[in-house]
């Protein structure tokens, strides 16, 4: 009798092991069918499983540390840069802009100061602040290549044109709150001087409001290759925003720097992921 229950018992156990082993099969075929479907974009294109796993976490100091120079970045508190050690690589100086206002007129103003009204004129404050300092650098990165001999205007480095540069609102002439002012002005001083290069010149900093799953080649658009401007994926696509598609979708992403900056990277993190194979330089004195 005893061992026709322990017989009983162990096929008891076993069809229990069975039935456990059928459970964990459907649900791992369950997992992967839904993965799949995550997965894979309108149109047959694939998401990457992991968005940002390719996206190098690195600290201020390793971001200019192609170029020899050391940087203490005291984001959360926006404290200037701290720089030491220049490099001979740092040799593009640019402390004014010559901009062609709409009148007509040209007014060369401090490129901090233009920086500022660029990104006011081109981001929403209610953005995070690394977002924020991440235009800060593709806009100074934009007006400095155009002052170096880039510019499409014959007495101006740039003009007040979204169309053709970059928007501009000065501070006084738009409605803003002291809190997001201050918000502006201590992204711009947290990134005072701080440039893209690509091989050790100021790159051609595009940007655009959303772009949806993925950003796009240079070649797509414009239909000249720039190395820096490749097609990345946009945290968009995770956000389920592939819809929205606002701009060229060439180089950053507003929406997407914004998505980035919520999860906790870093503008230089978020400008080294949107701008393939970019570095930084600082402005010389």
């Amino acid at each position: 009798m005893q061992n026709y229950l322990q017989k009983t018992k162990l096929s008891v156990n076993l069809k229990k092991l069975f039935v456990l082993l059928a459970l964990l099969c459907a649900l791992t075929v369950a997992i992967l069918a839904l993965f799949n479907k995550y997965s894979t974009a309108a149109g047959g294109e694939k998401k990457p499983a992991s968005l940002f796993m390719t996206l190098p976490r690195l600290s201020s100091e390793q971001a200019v540390g192609d170029v020899g120079m050391y940087a203490e970045m005291n984001n959360l508190n926006y404290e200037n840069a701290k720089v030491g050690g220049n490099s001979a690589k740092n040799a593009l100086k640019c402390r004014n802009i010559r901009v062609l206002q709409t009148n007509g007129r040209v007014e060369e103003m401090e490129l901090e100061e233009y920086v500022t009204a660029c990104v006011l004129g081109e981001m929403p404050l209610g953005f995070e602040s690394q977002a924020i300092m991440a235009q800060c650098v593709a806009v100074r990165t934009f007006a400095v290549r155009q002052s170096s001999g880039k510019s499409k205007h014959r007495n101006a480095d740039v003009c007040t044109d979204a169309g053709c540069c970059q928007s501009f609102m000065l501070p006084e002439n738009k409605e803003i709150s002291e809190d997001n002012l201050q918000k502006l002005k201590s992204a711009v001083n947290a990134t005072k001087g701080i440039i893209m290069v690509y091989e050790d010149e100021p790159i051609e900093a595009v940007y655009h409001a959303s772009s949806g799953a993925y950003t796009l080649d240079s070649e797509d658009v414009w239909g000249g290759r720039v190395e820096y401007l490749r097609s990345v994926p946009s945290p968009e696509g995770e956000a389920e925003l592939t819809s929205v598609v606002y701009g060229h979708r060439v180089g950053m992403s507003q929406h997407g720097a914004n998505i980035l900056a919520k999860q906790g990277y870093d503008f230089a993190e978020i400008l080294k992921y949107y701008y393939s194979g970019i570095s930084f330089d600082f402005l010389g004195a």
